[in-house]
């Protein structure tokens, strides 16, 4: 008779990544928009530290995007090595979030602030379980982005501020350790920057962050910039 017993692994479980070894670890690396395209940058080496704050600047086209998304293993290394975390890069990593400069929603999709942000959970559950409301994380989660008063709001609803936060959210309530963030700031109202702003860079968390910006004032909360220009990947220390 067959085993009946329902899978003990966790959907996503977990990741144990030695403190010593840095976040992000590059060598020889080139960047491609897509596979088959010509690489966007010389073969480049850079790290960047566990807990620290990396800006990632330059012009419209440098790359800094398929850097982002290179990382969060969305476009595969074809040249040079990258180490994120430990690991090779690669999707479904449970301690990465990765938030893209667009976000497209489905339109009339039913679905409130608060279960988007739920959904976050994914990560440390099992097979069988589902995402609750109830999970402290998301409350948490809530609580740090200032949308207590939005949960039971459809996400269309949302300004674009509002969204960013909300998406945001979902990333702390996943405890995603490294933030990959495309231009976080970029259009956004002042409440819901200062709200992100405080999040990110005053909260006493331990996220790893790289931050693609165009915002010279985004720059005073990285210590580290890697810039990308005319093909050249140069790196900066405040």
């Amino acid at each position: 008779m067959a085993n009946s017993t329902a899978p003990l692994w966790p959907y996503a479980p977990r990741e144990t990544v030695s403190e010593n070894q840095p976040a992000v670890i590059a060598e020889g690396l080139t960047l491609h928009a897509t596979p088959q395209a010509p690489s966007l940058i010389a073969p480049a080496a850079f790290s960047i530290q566990r807990q620290q704050h990396t800006a990632l600047i330059g012009p419209n086209g440098s790359g800094k995007s398929t850097l982002l998304r290179t990382i969060a293993g969305l476009l595969p290394v074809t040249t040079g090595s990258l180490k994120v975390l430990g690991q090779a890069p690669r999707r479904g990593r449970s301690s990465i979030a990765y938030l893209s400069q667009s976000f497209q929603l489905t339109p009339n999709f039913p679905i409130s602030v608060e279960a988007f942000v739920a959904t976050g959970t994914y990560s440390t559950l099992g097979w069988f379980r589902r995402p609750t409301a109830s999970n402290p994380d998301v409350a948490a989660a809530l609580a740090q982005l200032g949308l207590q008063s939005l949960a039971q709001h459809r996400l269309e609803t949302l300004s674009g501020g509002q969204l960013q936060r909300a998406r945001l959210a979902r990333a702390f309530a996943q405890k995603a350790e490294l933030l990959l963030l495309d231009e976080p700031f970029a259009g956004l109202d002042q409440e819901s920057r200062e709200l992100i702003e405080h999040f990110l860079f005053h909260e006493p968390h331990t996220l790893t962050i790289l931050m693609a910006t165009h915002d010279s004032c985004d720059f005073g909360h990285c210590p580290q910039t890697l810039s990308l220009r005319h093909g050249q990947l140069e790196i900066h220390h405040a």
